[in-house]
């Protein structure tokens, strides 16, 4: 096995489209040491995981990648969303693979997301190249997301090993273009969800809390994600009910998400 993905990683490098482990030998990425030192203001990574749920959903039906994840990273290359065959998922996520994580190499090893924030570009991790067993065997694309020519994320497709990247590179960067195109629409639109938060005065980490809450977190992942007590997430959600006018988390995934 690991001798067939030697043979694929040198074909590979003749003529590289995207980048491979193999760029992540003997070089320095200054972007690692800016994501991690990065703690930038809240932005609508609730938004960008819908449009990936409702957009990868529309996939789904005519992909032939069986099975398969589909999974969002936020520019820091934190896990905030993921999404696919549920049995896949479960497995995955008892490994380590779930919301809340953090995918740059010092935390998760060599994966197509920490390569994709190294180097800003399409990259392709293959099944035994990855360093964790979380990522589950699976062959990995990671496309990098863009807006007003700043990075914002990341979305990755894994898939059995094996299947053809002519077709999952691109299927992947159809899904980047489309949810870059959506947040973008949604972002500029006068009711996006951030700016029906910032309408309601909630401070810095009451804006955290309630994008976390917004994109499905439990409550330990909140507090494990913001370095906060549990309880102390509880009382921020209070705080955010209060002041947005509702009494129930239906209620406010109604009022700031379905529109």
């Amino acid at each position: 096995m690991r001798r067939m993905e030697a043979g694929t990683r040198a074909r590979r490098k003749q003529g590289k489209p995207w980048c491979t482990v193999d760029d992540f030998d003997g070089k320095r990425w200054p972007l690692d040491k800016q994501a991690r030192g990065e703690q930038a203001a809240w932005r609508p990574h609730a938004e960008q995981a819908e449009a990936i749920r409702l957009l990868a959903g529309e996939i789904q039906e005519m992909t032939l990648v069986k099975p398969h994840l589909f999974l969002y990273a936020d520019e820091a290359g934190i896990v905030r969303h993921i999404q696919g065959e549920a049995e896949l998922a479960r497995r995955l996520g008892e490994a380590g693979l779930r919301a809340g994580v953090s995918l740059a190499r010092e935390q998760a090893g060599r994966n197509a997301v920490a390569l994709a924030l190294a180097t800003g570009r399409l990259s392709v991790v293959e099944g035994l190249e990855h360093d964790k067993p979380a990522f589950g065997g699976l062959s990995w694309v990671c496309a990098p997301l863009r807006r007003d020519d700043r990075g914002c994320g990341y979305v990755a497709l894994g898939s059995t090993p094996g299947g053809e990247l002519a077709f999952r590179v691109p299927l992947l960067q159809q899904l980047a273009r489309a949810v870059e195109g959506r947040t973008e629409r949604t972002a500029s639109a006068p009711d996006s969800v951030q700016k029906r938060l910032e309408e309601h005065r909630l401070t810095f980490r009451e804006m955290e809390v309630a994008g976390s809450w917004l994109e499905g977190l439990a409550v330990a992942e909140i507090a494990e994600r913001h370095g906060i007590t549990e309880q102390t997430v509880r009382t921020f959600i209070k705080k955010i009910y209060a002041k947005t006018g509702v009494s129930h988390k239906g209620e406010f995934f109604i009022r700031f998400l379905k529109r």
